[in-house]
């Protein structure tokens, strides 16, 4: 039987191998050019729910570990590049798409059917859904448009971070922080 501090630290440790694989496994899908790819198949969804274009990594990353997302945020309000508006903005339009892609199936979904069985389970994810379906409109509350000073996120920031993987150094940095 584990003690509890054991327990801590071995969910601390495959928290943080988790992280740490998938931003290598990121960087590696950028440095390859897949990440264009995966942007072209992506863009009808992220269009749809008015997320702008040089939040794809962050979405990306968020679909895999909220972790990563965050840190790759952080970074970027960091360098100057976004700010807590458009953070704002892009947390909430896009939760509808981490619940069901992420969250959902992976923390709630398959615990809600086990507790509240088929029936009562169903309308608790459904009333989830509608939930989270409600932060797109809220979202434009916080929409902000992008100044002329920073235009370069459209053009230059994906571009240039299409072309290098995202400084995984400074990521797990501030994963570590957090």
């Amino acid at each position: 039987s584990y003690s509890f501090l054991n327990r801590i630290v071995y969910s601390t440790t495959i928290l943080f191998i988790s992280t740490t694989i998938s931003l290598l496994i990121f960087g590696f899908v950028v440095k390859k050019g897949y990440i264009e790819k995966i942007n072209s198949i992506i863009k009808p969804i992220t269009k749809t729910l008015g997320i702008p274009e040089h939040f794809t990594i962050p979405l990306l990353l968020g679909l895999i570990d909220s972790r990563a997302e965050h840190a790759v945020l952080s970074q970027m309000h960091r360098e100057g590049l976004i700010n807590w508006r458009q953070i704002s903005f892009y947390l909430l339009a896009s939760m509808p798409l981490k619940l069901l892609l992420n969250i959902g199936p992976r923390y709630m979904f398959l615990p809600a059917i086990a507790s509240l069985g088929p029936f009562y389970g169903f309308i608790y994810i459904s009333l989830l859904i509608v939930q989270s379906s409600l932060n797109i409109p809220l979202s434009k509350l916080f929409r902000s448009p992008i100044k002329t000073s920073s235009m370069h996120l459209q053009n230059g920031f994906t571009q240039s971070i299409f072309r290098k993987a995202v400084d995984v150094r400074k990521v797990l940095r501030l994963y570590l922080i957090m």
